[in-house]
């Protein structure tokens, strides 16, 4: 069970948003939220980074969820559509202003998969 659903509804960012993000379809991202598909590493590390919030709080039943984590999470409900989308970009690759192509975010995960494989060396 996840709270990718929870997190999204919560923060007013859509499917679509999310899906552009992760270079995946609506459909696969719909899997995603509904446990019809697993997600990878590379995705918890995304959706860790969009939201700034740590791993367990994409599994954590919602009521474990940390107040601070809610508050600022209601925060991006509180902006603007375009104001919100930047904030999630900004989370998520650290950069303003920054227009979010295909290759944009085939970087970002490439750099995220290349994070996990130095860390998985060192264990």
């Amino acid at each position: 069970m996840n709270n990718l659903r929870f997190l999204r509804e919560l923060t007013g960012v859509t499917a679509k948003e999310l899906s552009s993000l992760l270079n995946i379809t609506v459909h696969t991202y719909y899997g995603l939220e509904k446990n019809q598909r697993d997600i990878s590493l590379v995705y918890e590390t995304m959706f860790m980074r969009i939201y700034r919030i740590p791993k367990k709080e994409i599994y954590c039943p919602e009521n474990v969820i940390s107040a601070e984590t809610l508050t600022r999470l209601k925060e991006l409900s509180g902006m603007d559509a375009d104001r919100r989308y930047s904030s999630i970009v900004y989370n998520l690759c650290g950069q303003k202003n920054i227009k979010m192509t295909y290759a944009v975010v085939a970087k970002i995960k490439q750099e995220i998969e290349q994070q996990i494989k130095r860390m998985e060396k060192c264990k």
